[in-house]
């Protein structure tokens, strides 16, 4: 009897801390897998283990978006022109749906006005180009998502030549669903002046995705501390505004390591985690709502791998501030993470 009881303890006990854990954990419904360069690594393998290891780790997703490319995706020296990683994207889709996840696929890439006008000249011939191969694969996938950033950016308005390539994915891709990621801010003006007419694109779209990146909203040094431009109230308008509309919302949780040299401010590496402690010596601290911000001074000279592979030389004289994204706080259950391997 004595037994029994201290058995049925422990599976209390148990259950519990299960419970415990499940109730503080913050889920998300979707993953954004982005990095092309690392993609490539993953499909290109002949053997399928690597492919299978990224299928285990996106287990606790209700959906996954896939960058495939920017333009026309099968074409040579892009990931997905070769047969090897056709097979893999095959097996993948076969295995969430059989795992009922959804898989988005991802292309049409710009960011500014000259660049969006690149994809525009060309865009039914990179529509049809791909339609064309992901028939010949039959894929499983629910829908497609593109990301035409800030269009109007160093150009005229190009908001109806947006609005022309909404139309022809919708009609080409009429049995898929069709998402659009977007950087919409709470003032329907200012994102017409962008390129976005929120109420036209839902003519088309299923749905907008909005960009809640709070380290893409740029920072400052006051009284020698930095400060993030999107703070709390922004933050929170910004949650409101989509909630009204019901848009769906990616959400950047990457920390950021910023370098303050000379008073100027450079973003060089994102990173989970600061790694250097033991160069350095903490400056300050300061929490946040969604953040908390660490600044450092060097105690020696090092080098760091930067975002864009080069190395840079960080001087006794530098400061570097880490910033550290709280995802409890963060990150809703409807989210999209961005992105995947930033998280890895």
């Amino acid at each position: 009897m004595r037994k029994i009881t201290i058995v049925l303890l422990i599976v209390i006990t148990l259950l519990s801390l299960n419970a415990i854990f499940n109730q503080n954990k913050t889920s998300s419904q979707g993953i954004i897998i982005a990095d092309h360069k690392k993609l490539i690594n993953i499909f290109r393998d002949y053997e399928p283990q690597a492919t299978r290891e990224l299928i285990k780790n996106l287990q606790d997703y209700e959906q996954v978006i896939l960058h495939l490319g920017a333009k026309r995706v099968f074409i040579r020296g892009n990931a997905f022109f070769y047969r090897t990683s056709q097979d893999n994207l095959k097996l993948l889709a076969e295995q969430l749906q059989a795992n009922e996840q959804q898989l988005y696929l991802w292309f049409l890439d710009s960011f500014g006005g000259a660049s969006f006008l690149e994809i525009y000249e060309d865009y039914q011939t990179i529509i049809d180009a791909n339609y064309e191969v992901l028939q010949e694969l039959n894929l499983d996938y629910e829908g497609l998502v593109i990301d035409l950033e800030w269009i109007n950016l160093g150009t005229e308005a190009n908001n109806q030549k947006y609005l022309e390539i909404l139309s022809y994915l919708d009609k080409k891709f009429a049995d898929k669903e069709l998402y659009a990621f977007a950087s919409i801010i709470d003032n329907p003006t200012e994102n017409k002046r962008r390129g976005y007419n929120e109420t036209e694109m839902l003519k088309y779209l299923d749905n907008i995705i909005t960009m809640l990146y709070p380290g893409d909203g740029g920072y400052y040094l006051k009284n020698g501390q930095l400060h993030l431009n999107l703070a709390t109230h922004r933050i929170e308008d910004l949650r409101e505004y989509y909630r009204q509309r019901n848009y769906q919302v990616a959400v950047s949780l990457a920390g950021r390591i910023i370098l303050e040299r000379n008073n100027n401010l450079y973003f060089i590496k994102s990173a989970t985690e600061f790694n250097y402690s033991d160069k350095t010596k903490l400056l300050y601290s300061k929490t946040n709502k969604y953040y908390d911000i660490n600044a450092y001074v060097p105690q020696m000279k090092f080098s760091l791998q930067r975002n864009d592979g080069v190395t840079e030389e960080i001087k006794k004289s530098d400061r570097l501030h880490f910033i550290n994204f709280h995802q409890d706080k963060l990150l809703q259950e409807e989210d999209y993470i961005w992105e995947y391997f930033l998280l890895q």
